[in-house]
């Protein structure tokens, strides 16, 4: 059935209207009547003045652009209640300023459209005013006589119907208002369908002139199958609406996507641009170049030209985009290429793809763009266009071809339970309990299906997530991404690659790279042992003597100083295809080489297409070879694969957007939620919500009821519903607007669902409590058994830091001391810890020491400046792969430095405690042991002191510590040197305060005596008993194994 569409273009075209005027002419010329072809009376506007009403018939084929532009004003109320403002006796009439003056218009400017078409030979004539070319707004004149000298000036876009209508135009005078315009015709084949129908069903045959096109690329799978001709008859042909743009604008210039869009932005970029936009590399680039491309490429879908009216900070932006336009435009023309946002114009339309009188049919677009618009009105010219929509005819715009409202049927035929949950997780638990209750097919959809929870612990044989498989999911694309890795964090340190052992930590925790690199638990060991040593960086320059395990990472360091001097893609490339597939072959997928090798050979073409100049200046300096690394990674990233099919549920969880308009018997809709659907408002680039309105661009609320409509249409359109909801007021989480009103408007209770957060626990215990599990412990039965067994040659060897350990708790000294349980490094921190400063103090001081004990038995304790920095760069010379790159500078300026006055200030100290007394000895380093216990169980003392002075009266005891210390420490060197505590004088050194510690009023001195009941007693207990202190528990590291003691009484 004919229906009424008028095509209006909410062209945002922007910049401000100027005075407008037109040449005087008087001479009067009778009117002539001229043939109205069928195509030119399609659309009419009836402007009803004071004088009465103007009938006009529009001329959309001539002048599209103009027409959409005075339809979409005269829509909006633009014209009403204007006047008049300039009227020339036998020569025209003219109105559209928004003052009334002649100098105002709608905020931005157009083209002219003059055609040889239309002209000016006889009166009536409906054209544009302007103040010059391309200054067309809102102003309009009609003639009062034939007028030819303004051919070709001025844009025709239609003319009056009759005679009737050219005497008010003659009447009109100066000041007269124009009340309203209205919009009235034919254009386009409307077929309304109802909501439960399926639109499949109804529209779709077999006919070979038929198109279908479809707002999403699931409906147009869906709807292919709704075709039953013979296998090889000609059949009808279904694109999306992409799909059919791109057809429609196909050029003999190639058309740049993605990736290549973005390089050529960069590569139109001057120095000083850069500098406005704080660019450093192409990846600083990426967000801006997506902001511009989308930018643009919505204006030109919404035939906006110029913008007005902005902000200072606005225009500040957009001033720079629209010169990077002008050079990035210029570029592409320059180079032999096109972007979407130049080549979609509405001249570019080429039908040679379609067969003739193809018919179109737009199935359930609910909204068209002002581009869109223009493509269908030409098509219109020539070839049929049908649009079908199952939404009722009120609420649909057809003069703006877009969804105006959604009104909800009277009656719900469908059935639909809404369940209500405390937090998302709910929500799939009980979905996975609808299933095994009712033993029925569901049609799933999640509207927070991008950021599901769940897809990585359900099996597919529980439910099948249909979530897409990419390259990045197989072994091929691991291995090359953990090179990337390795490259990407590798340093150069005294000129020499280094890699970063963080890196391999993580690395060698993959079994597809230790299986690719052959490395075993031995080589795995080998790297958890340099991680010990607080080796931050491995290179070949490493001692070991794992030797068969450093070469395998010496030949994974040649294969990133290999990468290193790939200097373009094609090093890639071909670096990339020699790589050993079979190690990488996964028979889960079906084709993640062909894949792989279909990726390469669209990364090789980059650089064969002309687009970058040279990579230097794309890249920082010494960092190009990982950026093409990195752009290779890209690439490879977006391609998909196919999984080997297998046995899988028969339920099956979909993204809501895959939601289609066929009818549905089963479904689930989860996370309808206020935020998620509707979706949130997002601030958009540039522009203000109000702007985006003003510009006709499409808005958040639009967005909101094409929501609305797929959200009631799916509840339409299916038998039996299943809604799930989440409401969390402490996570400021709401129940959708749009299950509120479903709700209210069918009274159907929202409720509890069977599962609820009371049952957790029972979830819990299910999955990991077995039966009869204890789950109060018994600090008796649970303690380890004192064994002589757990002592070798039945000798106990105790440290200082051991009877530290064992005065806190027996089992942590049993799992560290006897059981040699290590705490596993899951990640190394890149900074000097206080282990590896205590190290590097003590390397200092030992070596210094040395240098110093002849000058300290001559009483001589000077050391200069020099002396100590020489020892310290020495040092840290030895240990460079220990040596974090990060904070470098605070190092070199700050702590090191420290460390130089610190010593320095140390030996002027000593000088003081000796007070001139004679020194007899200095020992540096010294170790001793002494056999304190023989018992149940032998106890042996050991331990290194730091620094012993001699002197014929007294011994003194030295400790150097990064931080405070514990005298007890010293108390038991002194037992272990000299038998008792008393025996000695005892000094802590605090290198960072650069001073002699004193020992606190409350720290009570170890004896003999009690470091000798504290090894009874532990050699006497029955087990390993736990600490009863929290404060000891909380700090541990092994808490985990043990889980603390636990309070009896209070459970």
């Amino acid at each position: 059935m004919k229906k009424i569409l008028i095509f209006l273009m909410s062209l945002l075209v922007l910049l401000g209207c100027e005075s407008n005027s037109i040449n005087d002419n008087k001479s009067k010329i009778k009117l002539k009547e001229k043939e109205v072809t069928k195509e030119m009376v399609k659309l009419k506007a009836i402007i009803k003045t004071s004088k009465g009403e103007i009938n006009i018939n529009l001329f959309p084929e001539v002048a599209p652009i103009t027409i959409s532009n005075f339809v979409n004003l005269a829509t909006r109320g633009y014209y009403d209640g204007l006047n008049f403002h300039r009227v020339i006796e036998d020569f025209m009439i003219q109105g559209g300023c928004p003052f009334g003056t002649g100098t105002g218009g709608p905020g931005y400017q157009f083209e002219d459209e003059c055609s040889a078409e239309v002209n000016f030979e006889a009166p009536g004539k409906l054209a544009m005013a302007n103040a010059g070319p391309g200054t067309n707004g809102s102003q309009f004149f009609i003639t009062h006589v034939p007028t030819m000298w303004l051919q070709g000036k001025h844009t025709i876009f239609g003319e009056v119907v009759s005679e009737e209508d050219q005497k008010i135009v003659n009447l009109i005078q100066q000041g007269d208002l124009i009340e309203t315009i209205k919009i009235e015709g034919d254009y386009f084949n409307y077929n309304y369908i109802d909501l439960k129908k399926n639109i499949f069903e109804e529209v779709i045959n077999n006919n070979e002139k038929n198109v279908y096109i479809f707002n999403s690329y699931q409906n147009k799978k869906e709807a292919e199958k709704y075709i039953t001709s013979p296998l090889f008859s000609k059949k009808p042909l279904f694109l999306t609406l992409n799909e059919f743009k791109e057809i429609l604008f196909a050029k003999n210039s190639v058309l740049l996507r993605e990736e290549k869009e973005v390089l050529m932005f960069y590569e139109a970029l001057t120095v000083k641009d850069k500098e406005i936009l704080k660019v450093d590399n192409y990846y600083d680039i990426i967000d801006v170049a997506a902001n511009f491309l989308n930018f643009y490429k919505e204006l030109n879908e919404y035939q906006v030209k110029k913008i007005k009216n902005l902000e200072e900070w606005q225009k500040e932006k957009y001033k720079i985009f629209e010169k990077i336009k002008l050079q990035y435009t210029d570029l592409l023309i320059k180079k032999g290429y096109t972007s979407p946002f130049l080549n979609n114009d509405i001249s570019n339309i080429n039908l040679g793809y379609f067969v003739n009188n193809a018919r179109f049919h737009f199935m359930n677009i609910l909204s068209f763009t002002p581009l869109e618009k223009l493509i269908l009105i030409k098509l219109n010219k020539t070839n049929e266009i049908n649009i079908h929509i199952d939404i009722a005819k009120k609420d649909y715009n057809e003069k703006e071809l877009k969804i105006k409202n959604f009104t909800l049927q009277k009656e719900l035929k469908s059935n639909v339970k809404i369940y209500e949950v405390g937090e998302p997780f709910l929500e799939i638990i009980n979905v996975l309990e609808a299933i095994n209750k009712n033993n029925i097919k569901y049609d799933i959809f999640d509207a927070n299906f991008e950021n599901n929870n769940y897809s990585k612990i359900l099996s597919d044989d529980m439910l099948e997530i249909d979530t897409p498989i990419k390259l990045t999911d197989s072994k091929i694309y691991l291995i090359i991404n953990s090179l990337y890795r390795l490259l990407n964090t590798s340093e150069y340190k005294n000129n020499l690659i280094v890699l970063n052992l963080n890196e391999i930590l993580k690395l060698i925790q993959y079994k597809v790279f230790n299986k690719y690199f052959n490395i075993n638990l031995i080589d795995i060991k080998y790297i958890e042992n340099l991680i010990n040593q607080d080796y931050k960086y491995f290179n070949k320059s490493i001692d070991s003597d794992f030797k068969e395990s450093k070469e395998k990472f010496v030949q994974i360091l040649k294969e990133i100083e290999k990468i290193l001097k790939f200097k373009n893609l094609k090093d890639y490339v071909k670096y990339l295809e020699n790589i050993n597939l079979e190690l990488l072959k996964d028979n889960s997928f079906e084709d993640e080489i062909s894949k792989y090798f279909e990726a390469l050979s669209e990364i090789v073409v980059i650089e064969d297409m002309n687009i970058v100049t040279s990579w230097t200046n794309y890249f920082k300096k010494g960092k190009i070879s990982e950026g093409l690394f990195r752009l290779v990674l890209k690439y490879l990233r977006f391609k998909k694969i196919k999984k080997v099919k297998e046995e899988k549920s028969s339920n099956k969880i979909c993204d809501i957007k895959m939601v289609t308009n066929k009818k549905y018997e089963n479904l689930i809709l989860m996370n309808i939620t206020e935020g998620v659907f509707p979706s949130k408002f997002k601030p958009s680039f540039l522009l203000t919500e109000s702007q985006r309105v003003n510009l006709g661009l499409k808005s958040y609320e639009m967005g909101k009821i094409e929501e609305k409509y797929h959200f009631f249409k799916s509840i339409y359109n299916s038998d039996n519903i299943i809604i799930f909801t989440t409401k969390n007021e402490s996570n400021n989480i709401e129940i959708s607007s749009f299950v509120e009103e479903l709700s209210l408007k069918y009274k159907i209770e929202i409720v509890k669902p069977q599962i609820t957060q009371e049952h957790y626990k029972e979830i819990i215990d299910n999955i990991f409590i077995k039966k009869d599990y204890p789950v109060i412990f018994d600090n008796e039965k649970d303690q380890l058994l004192f064994e002589l067994a757990d002592f070798k040659n039945e000798t106990l060897h105790i440290s200082a830091y051991d009877h530290k350990i064992l005065k806190e708790c027996y089992y942590k000294f049993y799992l560290k001391k006897i059981a040699r349980l290590e705490e596993k490094t899951n990640e190394i921190e890149y900074k000097i810890d206080k282990r590896l400063f205590g190290i590097i103090i003590h390397n200092i001081l030992e070596i210094i020491g040395k240098q110093m004990k002849n000058r300290l038995l001559d009483n001589n304790f000077y050391i200069s400046n020099s002396e100590i920095k020489k020892v310290l760069n020495e040092t840290l010379m030895k240990i460079d792969l220990k040596l974090p790159t990060t904070f470098q500078k605070y190092y070199d300026e700050i702590l090191f430095p420290i460390v130089v006055e610190a010593v320095e200030k140390f030996y002027l100290e000593l000088n003081k405690i000796m007070n001139n007394e004679k020194i007899s000895d200095v020992l540096i380093e010294k170790s001793k042991t002494l056999s304190l216990i023989k018992d149940r169980i032998n106890v042996e003392l050991s331990g290194r002191i730091d620094l012993v002075i001699e002197t014929m009266s007294n011994h003194h005891l030295f400790d150097y510590k990064s931080g405070s210390g514990h005298f007890s420490q010293l108390d038991f060197y002194s037992i272990l040197f000299y038998g008792e505590s008393n025996l000695s004088k005892k000094y802590i050194y605090n290198i960072m305060d650069k001073k002699f510690q004193k020992r606190k009023a409350n720290e009570k001195e170890l004896t003999r005596e009690i470091l000798t009941e504290d090894l009874l007693t532990f050699i006497k207990s029955k087990n390993y008993s736990k600490t009863d202190k929290f404060s000891i528990c909380k700090r541990c590291e092994f808490f985990d194994i043990c889980g603390g003691y636990i309070d009896e009484k209070s459970n």
